[in-house]
């Protein structure tokens, strides 16, 4: 089934227009007609199941018959990384989507390979979104992360709302299993932690400041296994770990 993006709410009977960007892809690469079958998706909870409608010129709409809406999971992941290579970064949005993580927090470390300025970040930012609704299009996803870029790792640790826990992979020191802290909080709590933060230091970790900073800020120093992780996969690790636990016991929402 092709899909296509359309970023707003949307009825059943509603004819919905597609962009330029995605008409041109229908009508031009697939080569769709009147009639066929497609799914709309908005990022934003819903996936409609609709018909091509004929195209005027260049622009083609699609007729909702249904819409199907998926609430948010009740276990927020957000994963905080540390600035990896840019193909290490493309991954981890395109798997993130994919899993369902709610938010994908870059932050430039000590020994990040990759530098970003203030217009870096912002361009940096709209490639990994159209990365990420590709990705959504691709999974029939109901949700996209939301991605954001911290021009420090101070301004990420002091944005508001902060996790009910907040974890940083840890290659040395007093580690615990992920599952430890989780029984943890549930013995504290009574219930399954509503919201989880995952930091994930870059090529060569975070320094030993970074590291002292995120545990004077309350990060559990969690193992993620006996051998050493690329950045890329220490943080989907983590994201299908926090997926299995939450599939796996009561979620209170």
């Amino acid at each position: 089934m092709h899909r296509f993006y359309v970023p707003r709410k949307w009825g059943s009977g509603e004819c919905v227009g597609l962009d330029a960007q995605e008409s041109h892809h229908a009508l031009r690469v697939l080569r769709l007609r009147a009639g066929d079958p497609v799914q709309l998706l908005n990022g934003d909870g819903d996936l409609a199941e609709a018909v091509l409608d004929a195209p005027d010129g260049r622009r083609v709409s699609a007729l909702v018959n249904r819409v199907l809406t998926r609430p948010q999971s009740a276990l927020e992941i957000s994963l905080v990384v540390g600035l990896p290579k840019p193909k290490a970064m493309d991954l981890i949005i395109q798997k993130s989507t994919e899993l369902g993580v709610s938010r994908v927090l870059i932050v430039p470390c000590e020994r990040s390979v990759s530098r970003l300025d203030a217009e870096e970040r912002s361009e940096k930012k709209r490639k990994w979104r159209v990365a990420s609704i590709e990705a959504l299009k691709q999974c029939a996803g109901f949700w996209l992360p939301q991605i954001e870029v911290f021009p420090r790792m101070l301004d990420c640790l002091e944005r508001p709302e902060p996790a009910d826990a907040r974890w940083v992979g840890a290659l040395v020191g007093d580690r615990k299993h992920p599952r430890e802290y989780i029984d943890s909080l549930v013995r504290e709590t009574g219930q399954f932690p509503k919201s989880i933060e995952v930091w994930i230091g870059p090529e060569g970790d975070f320094s030993k400041e970074e590291m002292d900073l995120l545990l004077s800020r309350g990060a559990c120093p969690v193992s993620l296994g006996d051998t050493t992780l690329r950045s890329e996969t220490a943080a989907l690790y983590c994201a299908c770990l926090l997926r299995y636990e939450a599939a796996t016991r009561t979620v209170v929402a």
